[in-house]
């Protein structure tokens, strides 16, 4: 193994990893921030068990879009369409706001 391979393992083992089923993202003049929870589905209601808040800038914001897109474009051309929930084109949790203030 080379060296710089030896330093990516060294940094991936560093990082905490985070499973998600659900998010929030909330948007104002200068910044963004998507919060990434995993729920526990329930009756009578989900549970958020864990949750992680990421602030970026709208520029950063663009780009991340940029690459989950071609992402997501790589997978469906490989393994097949991504299906997404028939009664809702998106997820029960998913939200999207922004402050009155930035319009």
């Amino acid at each position: 193994m080379s060296e710089n391979q030896d330093d990516e393992l060294s940094i991936a083992k560093k990082v905490p990893a985070f499973y998600a089923n659900s998010l929030s993202v909330t948007t104002s003049g200068y910044d963004v921030s998507i919060l990434f929870s995993r729920e526990l589905r329930g009756e009578p209601e989900s549970i958020k068990v864990d949750n992680l808040l990421v602030y970026m800038s709208p520029m950063l914001l663009k780009r991340f879009s940029e690459i989950l897109v071609g992402v997501v474009q790589r997978y469906e051309n490989a393994i097949g369409v991504i299906p997404l929930p028939p009664e809702k084109q998106a997820m029960e949790g998913d939200q999207y706001e922004t402050d009155k203030d930035s319009e």
